[in-house]
């Protein structure tokens, strides 16, 4: 009996309940360590909502607002509606309190007319200065990109330089790979969790990653926010190396960047297709990136279309060198 007895199954009973808790702990550290990887390599998929400045430079200020005197003609018909029933004086509508509440509505809706109007003039301003290529109004939407809406935790700097209305400079400092979770969490097939140090490709992968996907989310920001034909940026990193350096320089231009699926593309391959100098290979041999030499604003034609034959040169010497 002692062992169908009611303790003993009660024992089971909580033995199995702690063992499925043990397995949902282990999964939900497996998702989040997998979350916590993929985020890393995802800031390429958000972006800024794009600004039409064409359409701000054509919008109306806002109508001017004008004192109604509904609550007063209203007290007033309610007044005489009431006079004729012979009611009382004191029972009457406050002719007073009525032509406050106008006036209270009407000083409400006039300072938020007025903070409207301001706004509008502002917006017409900095849309019109956009459209005419001033170098003022750019930095003025370059100051204010948040950045570290456009960056997993830890966040990157940026520094702008604006060469002309079509051609944007930045130059991005990511944080180091100490950014990166050293420790790889998965689930063996029990369902019981497994922690193992990070293999060294995969580590270097997801930083090489992680910086690529920077790059394309500056890119993303810049060609939403301002009218530009091209954005030439480069990474810089001093992560195992001597010193702070450019190891990644890319070319983007408008149209390159409406053909990307951002929302599946791998953010490393999706460079590599475009005119950009870095060293893959070597940096997965040696487990950092490699310096090189970063583009300069010299390096951008706009008249060549996305496949020019720079760019193929730059893939082919690529090629060429991994297969060394």
């Amino acid at each position: 009996m002692g062992r169908y007895s009611y303790a003993s199954t009660r024992k089971r009973e909580a033995k199995e309940q702690e063992r499925q808790g043990q397995l949902r702990l282990a999964r939900e550290s497996a998702e989040e360590s997998k979350a916590r990887i993929e985020e890393l390599k995802s800031a390429h998929k958000a972006c800024s909502a794009p600004i039409d400045w064409r359409a701000l430079a054509a919008s109306l200020p806002p109508a001017p607002v004008t004192l109604t005197h509904w609550a007063e003609r209203s007290a007033d018909r309610r007044t005489r509606l009431l006079t004729l029933f012979e009611v009382p004086s004191a029972q009457l509508p406050n002719m007073v309190s009525a032509v406050a509440e106008d006036s209270d509505r009407f000083h409400s809706a006039q300072q938020a007319f007025q903070e409207e109007a301001l706004e509008q003039a502002d917006s017409f301003a900095l849309a019109q200065g956009i459209l005419q290529g001033d170098s003022k109004s750019y930095r003025r939407v370059l100051r204010e990109i948040s950045y570290n809406s456009m960056a997993p935790p830890g966040g990157i700097a940026v520094d702008f330089e604006i060469h002309s209305p079509h051609l944007v400079e930045a130059r991005i400092t990511a944080q180091g790979s100490a950014i990166l979770p050293p420790e790889v969490q998965t689930l063996t097939s029990t369902g019981k969790l497994s922690t193992k140090a990070m293999p060294r490709i995969q580590f270097v992968e997801l930083y090489q990653d992680y910086v690529c996907s920077l790059v394309l989310r500056v890119a993303r920001e810049v060609h939403a926010l301002l009218p530009v034909k091209a954005v030439l940026i480069t990474a810089y990193s001093a992560d195992g190396l001597p010193a702070l350096s450019p190891v990644l320089s890319t070319i983007i231009h408008r149209k390159q960047m409406e053909r990307l699926p951002f929302d599946t593309l791998d953010p490393s391959d999706a460079l590599d297709g475009l005119q950009t100098r870095t060293n893959f290979k070597a940096s997965r041999r040696t487990g950092a990136f490699q310096p090189i030499v970063a583009f300069s604003p010299s390096d951008v034609l706009f008249t060549e279309p996305a496949s020019s034959l720079q760019s193929i040169i730059e893939t082919a010497n690529r090629l060429f060198e991994e297969l060394e």
